[in-house]
């Protein structure tokens, strides 16, 4: 069944992780009427080790060291890779 580990939210954006030794996911869920950034060194408890995060669903990729905004009233689903 694996691992959870969860933020607090901050500004309406709530993060958390599911994870095993073979997979990590990271959820993150911006419920604000704005973008937000994300900046994964926020979270480098479950993030340092890697390098690119995959949107599940749109096969979109992103840099673990750089930061992104997640668009006002939207969930990303990432999964972690090396």
């Amino acid at each position: 069944m694996g691992k959870m580990m969860h933020y607090v939210p901050v500004d309406g954006v709530y993060v958390c992780f599911r994870y095993d030794d073979d997979q990590n996911i990271m959820c993150m869920m911006n419920t604000d009427s704005k973008a937000h950034e994300l900046d994964f060194k926020k979270y480098t408890e479950r993030t340092s080790t890697f390098s690119e995060a995959v949107n599940i669903i749109s096969n979109n990729k992103l840099k673990t060291s750089e930061k992104a905004t997640i668009p006002a009233m939207q969930m990303w689903v990432l999964e972690l890779k090396k």
